[in-house]
């Protein structure tokens, strides 16, 4: 049987992981979107001139493929979460009488703790997404 110092470091050194998980997703979340956002830039610029009949349908097109991106990623970073709990669940499971002395290794917890960067920046592309589509529908 673990000893609870152990228990401790091996809970944390598995959300450690997730959190990396989370964080390397992000990043390349992040980069993903801002090339797309340069697509959807470009294609204002006057080399397209010549081809203003598959503006509207590039945007678009673009616009979804944001969209698709950012509902992986929030599926993605929703498994990880979970995952994240479920290790916590090993440790609120765990009986010993040390386990008191340690924090608890959650950290805070609270309705704010939804609020992740994770969670809220993959909705709010698609918000974006949705938006440049209306916009762009209202200029055809």
């Amino acid at each position: 049987m673990l000893i609870t110092k152990d228990m401790f470091d091996m809970v944390l050194r598995l959300q450690d992981r997730e959190d990396q998980l989370i964080n390397s997703r992000m990043t390349w979340y992040l980069t993903i979107q801002g090339f797309i956002i340069a697509s959807v830039a470009l294609t204002f610029t006057g080399k397209f001139e010549s081809h203003l009949g598959l503006r509207i349908p590039g945007i678009i097109a673009l616009s979804f493929l944001g969209i698709a991106i950012s509902v992986v990623v929030f599926i993605a970073v929703l498994r990880a979460r979970k995952a994240k709990k479920k290790v916590c669940k090993k440790w609120e499971e765990f009986q010993s009488d040390e386990k008191k002395s340690f924090p608890d290794p959650r950290g805070e917890l609270g309705w704010l703790s939804v609020l992740t960067p994770g969670q809220t920046v993959p909705l709010i592309f698609v918000l974006f997404w949705v938006a440049v589509i209306i916009g762009v529908w209202r200029t055809k």
